[in-house]
């Protein structure tokens, strides 16, 4: 609604830029140009489609939801390791853990697990996949 202030929180896993833009010049941005229209609509599904995916997945054991993460920000940030695919964002447990909506002990147990069964190596705020092909088999059992 126009007029109304909204504030929001987000916490930037890297380093980044913002810019702020009125929502009136933002709306006029939009009339004039279809395909900032279209690219928004696009975005704006595929969120709700995440969202959607996200509220089904909370019900997924606690190895499947962090194999799901690790994938996603393998796709998104992995760089290729001899051993691997290492995810360079530094991620506490606490952080893995708020990701995928479950404790920091939990995600200790995950992680643990997804070890012992080979399929990552795991350093201080640094995961390396080793096998790829069997997370992705993990991740979808969900």
């Amino acid at each position: 609604m126009a007029g109304q202030h909204y504030s929001e929180s987000i916490t930037a896993l890297v380093s980044c830029a913002s810019l702020t833009v009125p929502a009136v010049r933002f709306a006029a941005l939009l009339a004039r140009s279809p395909a900032v229209s279209n690219a928004l609509s696009y975005v704006m599904l595929r969120r709700a489609q995440m969202a959607d995916e996200l509220a089904k997945a909370r019900y997924y054991p606690p190895e499947i939801r962090l194999a799901r993460a690790l994938l996603d920000l393998a796709d998104r940030h992995g760089v290729r390791a001899p051993d691997g695919i290492t995810i360079p964002v530094e991620l506490s447990q606490e952080e893995l853990a708020g990701l995928i909506e479950a404790s920091r002990s939990t995600i200790a147990r995950a992680l643990s697990s997804l070890r012992e069964h080979g399929l990552i190596h795991t350093g201080y705020r640094r995961i390396t996949i080793t096998s790829l092909k069997q997370l992705r088999v993990l991740a979808a059992f969900g």
